[in-house]
Protein backbone atom coordinates (compact mmCIF):
# COMPACT_ATOMS: atom_id res chain seq x y z
CA UNK A 1 0.00 0.00 0.00
CA UNK A 2 1.39 3.45 -1.02
CA UNK A 3 2.24 5.74 1.85
CA UNK A 4 1.22 9.38 1.93
CA UNK A 5 4.86 10.47 1.44
CA UNK A 6 5.27 8.23 -1.63
CA UNK A 7 2.01 9.55 -3.06
CA UNK A 8 3.20 13.14 -2.61
CA UNK A 9 6.53 12.24 -4.25
CA UNK A 10 4.80 10.78 -7.31
CA UNK A 11 2.52 13.80 -7.56
CA UNK A 12 5.57 16.07 -7.48
CA UNK A 13 7.29 14.00 -10.18
CA UNK A 14 4.17 14.21 -12.36
CA UNK A 15 4.01 17.99 -11.94
CA UNK A 16 7.68 18.36 -12.85
CA UNK A 17 7.23 16.16 -15.93
CA UNK A 18 4.17 18.15 -17.02
CA UNK A 19 6.03 21.44 -16.66
CA UNK A 20 9.01 20.04 -18.56
CA UNK A 21 6.82 18.80 -21.42
CA UNK A 22 5.04 22.16 -21.58
CA UNK A 23 8.36 24.00 -21.73
CA UNK A 24 9.64 21.61 -24.40
CA UNK A 25 6.49 22.15 -26.45
CA UNK A 26 6.87 25.92 -26.17
CA UNK A 27 10.51 25.68 -27.28
CA UNK A 28 9.55 23.54 -30.27
CA UNK A 29 6.77 25.97 -31.25
CA UNK A 30 9.18 28.91 -31.00
CA UNK A 31 11.74 27.09 -33.12
CA UNK A 32 9.08 26.15 -35.67
CA UNK A 33 7.76 29.72 -35.87
CA UNK A 34 11.17 31.45 -35.84
CA UNK A 35 12.13 33.19 -39.10
CA UNK A 36 14.31 31.02 -41.32
CA UNK A 37 17.52 32.44 -42.82
CA UNK A 38 17.52 33.42 -46.48
CA UNK A 39 19.98 30.68 -47.40
CA UNK A 40 19.19 27.48 -45.54
CA UNK A 41 22.33 25.92 -47.05
CA UNK A 42 24.68 28.88 -46.80
CA UNK A 43 28.09 28.39 -48.44
CA UNK A 44 30.60 27.10 -45.89
CA UNK A 45 33.33 29.27 -47.34
CA UNK A 46 33.00 32.23 -49.67
CA UNK A 47 36.14 33.57 -51.32
CA UNK A 48 34.57 36.00 -53.78
CA UNK A 49 31.76 38.57 -53.50
CA UNK A 50 30.28 40.87 -56.12
CA UNK A 51 27.89 43.72 -55.35
CA UNK A 52 26.10 45.64 -58.09
CA UNK A 53 23.17 48.04 -58.02
CA UNK A 54 21.12 49.87 -60.61
CA UNK A 55 22.46 53.27 -59.50
CA UNK A 56 26.10 52.17 -59.10
CA UNK A 57 28.73 53.23 -61.61
CA UNK A 58 30.47 49.86 -61.51
CA UNK A 59 30.30 46.62 -59.50
CA UNK A 60 32.23 46.27 -56.26
CA UNK A 61 34.21 43.03 -56.28
CA UNK A 62 35.87 41.41 -53.29
CA UNK A 63 38.35 38.56 -53.12
CA UNK A 64 39.81 36.65 -50.21
CA UNK A 65 43.57 36.66 -50.78
CA UNK A 66 45.82 34.71 -48.41
CA UNK A 67 43.13 34.84 -45.75
CA UNK A 68 42.49 38.60 -46.05
CA UNK A 69 39.67 40.32 -47.89
CA UNK A 70 40.50 42.82 -50.61
CA UNK A 71 38.30 45.15 -52.61
CA UNK A 72 39.62 44.35 -56.10
CA UNK A 73 37.25 46.57 -58.13
CA UNK A 74 36.98 49.44 -58.75
CA UNK A 75 40.38 49.60 -56.97
CA UNK A 76 42.70 47.00 -55.53
CA UNK A 77 42.97 47.83 -51.83
CA UNK A 78 42.43 46.06 -48.50
CA UNK A 79 38.73 45.84 -47.66
CA UNK A 80 36.98 46.94 -44.49
CA UNK A 81 36.23 43.69 -42.68
CA UNK A 82 33.00 44.90 -41.02
CA UNK A 83 31.55 45.84 -44.41
CA UNK A 84 32.50 42.46 -45.86
CA UNK A 85 30.91 40.70 -42.87
CA UNK A 86 27.67 42.60 -43.52
CA UNK A 87 27.64 41.31 -47.10
CA UNK A 88 28.37 37.76 -45.96
CA UNK A 89 25.59 38.13 -43.39
CA UNK A 90 23.02 38.48 -46.17
CA UNK A 91 22.77 34.69 -46.21
CA UNK A 92 21.31 34.81 -42.68
CA UNK A 93 18.74 37.60 -43.20
CA UNK A 94 15.41 36.46 -41.66
CA UNK A 95 12.76 35.50 -44.22
CA UNK A 96 9.28 36.85 -43.59
CA UNK A 97 7.64 34.74 -46.29
CA UNK A 98 8.59 32.42 -49.13
CA UNK A 99 6.46 32.10 -52.23
CA UNK A 100 5.94 28.82 -54.04
CA UNK A 101 5.09 30.76 -57.20
CA UNK A 102 6.25 34.23 -58.15
CA UNK A 103 3.50 36.41 -56.58
CA UNK A 104 3.49 39.05 -59.32
CA UNK A 105 5.32 39.99 -62.52
CA UNK A 106 9.05 40.52 -61.74
CA UNK A 107 8.78 44.14 -62.93
CA UNK A 108 6.24 44.95 -60.21
CA UNK A 109 8.53 43.44 -57.57
CA UNK A 110 11.50 45.52 -58.67
CA UNK A 111 13.29 42.41 -59.96
CA UNK A 112 13.41 43.21 -63.67
CA UNK A 113 15.93 44.71 -63.47
CA UNK A 114 16.78 44.12 -59.79
CA UNK A 115 17.40 47.00 -57.43
CA UNK A 116 20.72 45.35 -56.51
CA UNK A 117 22.46 42.00 -56.76
CA UNK A 118 24.94 40.28 -54.47
CA UNK A 119 26.85 37.17 -55.49
CA UNK A 120 28.28 35.14 -52.62
CA UNK A 121 30.57 32.79 -54.49
CA UNK A 122 28.33 31.07 -57.04
CA UNK A 123 25.06 32.09 -55.30
CA UNK A 124 23.41 35.13 -56.88
CA UNK A 125 20.85 37.04 -54.79
CA UNK A 126 18.65 39.64 -56.50
CA UNK A 127 16.99 42.39 -54.46
CA UNK A 128 13.76 44.02 -55.56
CA UNK A 129 11.48 46.71 -54.19
CA UNK A 130 10.07 46.92 -50.66
CA UNK A 131 6.60 45.63 -49.82
CA UNK A 132 4.21 48.51 -49.08
CA UNK A 133 2.84 47.42 -45.70
CA UNK A 134 5.84 46.47 -43.55
CA UNK A 135 8.73 47.53 -45.84
CA UNK A 136 10.11 44.00 -46.21
CA UNK A 137 12.14 43.58 -49.39
CA UNK A 138 11.53 41.12 -52.20
CA UNK A 139 14.52 38.94 -53.08
CA UNK A 140 14.98 36.25 -55.69
CA UNK A 141 17.43 33.35 -55.71
CA UNK A 142 17.14 31.33 -58.88
CA UNK A 143 13.42 30.80 -59.38
CA UNK A 144 12.41 31.35 -55.74
CA UNK A 145 11.07 34.65 -54.42
CA UNK A 146 10.90 35.65 -50.76
CA UNK A 147 10.21 38.64 -48.54
CA UNK A 148 13.05 39.44 -46.12
CA UNK A 149 13.63 41.90 -43.32
CA UNK A 150 15.29 44.89 -44.96
CA UNK A 151 18.57 45.30 -43.02
CA UNK A 152 20.97 45.71 -45.90
CA UNK A 153 19.81 48.55 -48.17
CA UNK A 154 22.35 51.06 -46.86
CA UNK A 155 25.21 48.64 -47.53
CA UNK A 156 23.89 47.73 -50.98
CA UNK A 157 23.90 51.40 -52.02
CA UNK A 158 27.16 52.39 -50.32
CA UNK A 159 29.83 53.94 -52.56
CA UNK A 160 32.93 51.79 -53.07
CA UNK A 161 35.13 53.88 -50.78
CA UNK A 162 32.94 52.80 -47.83
CA UNK A 163 34.34 49.28 -48.30
CA UNK A 164 37.99 50.36 -48.00
CA UNK A 165 39.98 49.51 -44.86
CA UNK A 166 40.25 52.63 -42.68
CA UNK A 167 43.85 51.74 -41.88
CA UNK A 168 45.71 53.77 -44.56
CA UNK A 169 48.75 51.50 -44.21
CA UNK A 170 46.94 48.15 -44.42
CA UNK A 171 48.62 47.48 -47.78
CA UNK A 172 52.12 47.81 -46.36
CA UNK A 173 53.64 44.36 -46.01
CA UNK A 174 55.14 43.68 -42.57
CA UNK A 175 54.28 47.15 -41.32
CA UNK A 176 55.73 50.62 -41.71
CA UNK A 177 59.53 50.47 -41.56
CA UNK A 178 60.61 53.92 -42.71
CA UNK A 179 59.45 57.34 -43.90
CA UNK A 180 61.39 59.84 -45.98
CA UNK A 181 60.24 63.43 -46.51
CA UNK A 182 62.17 65.76 -48.79
CA UNK A 183 65.14 63.40 -48.73
CA UNK A 184 65.26 63.33 -44.90
CA UNK A 185 64.38 60.15 -42.98
CA UNK A 186 61.92 60.49 -40.14
CA UNK A 187 62.95 59.48 -36.62
CA UNK A 188 61.47 56.31 -35.14
CA UNK A 189 59.09 58.13 -32.76
CA UNK A 190 57.49 60.08 -35.60
CA UNK A 191 57.13 56.91 -37.70
CA UNK A 192 55.42 55.14 -34.79
CA UNK A 193 52.95 58.03 -34.39
CA UNK A 194 52.10 57.89 -38.11
CA UNK A 195 51.70 54.09 -38.09
CA UNK A 196 49.06 54.37 -35.34
CA UNK A 197 46.74 56.53 -37.45
CA UNK A 198 43.28 55.18 -38.30
CA UNK A 199 40.92 57.14 -40.52
CA UNK A 200 37.42 58.22 -39.59
CA UNK A 201 36.35 57.66 -43.20
CA UNK A 202 37.73 57.07 -46.68
CA UNK A 203 36.88 59.31 -49.64
CA UNK A 204 37.20 58.96 -53.39
CA UNK A 205 39.35 61.71 -54.90
CA UNK A 206 38.32 63.12 -58.31
CA UNK A 207 41.01 62.78 -60.97
CA UNK A 208 41.15 66.56 -61.49
CA UNK A 209 41.34 67.43 -57.78
CA UNK A 210 44.39 69.55 -56.84
CA UNK A 211 47.04 67.66 -54.88
CA UNK A 212 49.07 69.81 -52.53
CA UNK A 213 50.74 68.84 -49.29
CA UNK A 214 53.76 67.09 -47.83
CA UNK A 215 55.06 64.29 -50.05
CA UNK A 216 56.14 61.17 -48.17
CA UNK A 217 57.91 58.00 -49.29
CA UNK A 218 56.94 55.12 -47.02
CA UNK A 219 58.92 51.88 -46.91
CA UNK A 220 57.30 48.71 -45.67
CA UNK A 221 58.94 45.76 -43.93
CA UNK A 222 59.43 43.99 -47.26
CA UNK A 223 61.42 46.91 -48.67
CA UNK A 224 58.71 48.19 -51.03
CA UNK A 225 58.12 51.94 -51.32
CA UNK A 226 54.74 53.68 -51.34
CA UNK A 227 53.97 57.31 -52.10
CA UNK A 228 51.61 59.27 -49.84
CA UNK A 229 50.63 62.91 -49.47
CA UNK A 230 49.86 64.62 -46.16
CA UNK A 231 47.35 67.43 -46.61
CA UNK A 232 44.96 69.60 -44.62
CA UNK A 233 41.29 70.35 -45.24
CA UNK A 234 40.39 73.21 -42.97
CA UNK A 235 41.35 71.70 -39.57
CA UNK A 236 41.32 68.02 -40.63
CA UNK A 237 44.25 65.89 -41.75
CA UNK A 238 44.00 63.97 -45.02
CA UNK A 239 46.32 61.20 -46.14
CA UNK A 240 46.29 60.44 -49.87
CA UNK A 241 47.90 57.58 -51.80
CA UNK A 242 49.84 58.42 -54.95
CA UNK A 243 48.68 55.31 -56.81
CA UNK A 244 45.00 55.25 -55.77
CA UNK A 245 42.32 57.97 -56.05
CA UNK A 246 41.60 57.69 -52.32
CA UNK A 247 42.00 59.87 -49.25
CA UNK A 248 41.83 58.82 -45.62
CA UNK A 249 40.20 61.50 -43.43
CA UNK A 250 41.70 61.44 -39.94
CA UNK A 251 39.60 62.11 -36.80
CA UNK A 252 39.23 65.67 -35.57
CA UNK A 253 42.12 66.65 -33.35
CA UNK A 254 44.71 64.65 -35.32
CA UNK A 255 47.76 66.84 -35.93
CA UNK A 256 50.47 66.63 -38.55
CA UNK A 257 53.73 65.09 -37.31
CA UNK A 258 56.34 67.72 -36.44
Amino acid sequence: RMTRQARHTWILVAVVLALGLAAMGETLRDARNAPRPLLADAPQRVDAIELACASCDAPRRFQRVQGRWRLIAPWDVPADLESVERLLGISAIPVRRRFGDVPAPPESLGLAPPFATVSLGATRIEFGTTEAIDQARFVRIGGQVALVTDRISVTLLAPPERFVDRNPFADLRDGLAGVVEGGTPWPAARIAALAAWRAESVEAVPADAPRAGRALRLRDGAGREHGFLLAMREDRVLLLRDDRPLAWLLPAGTTLPD
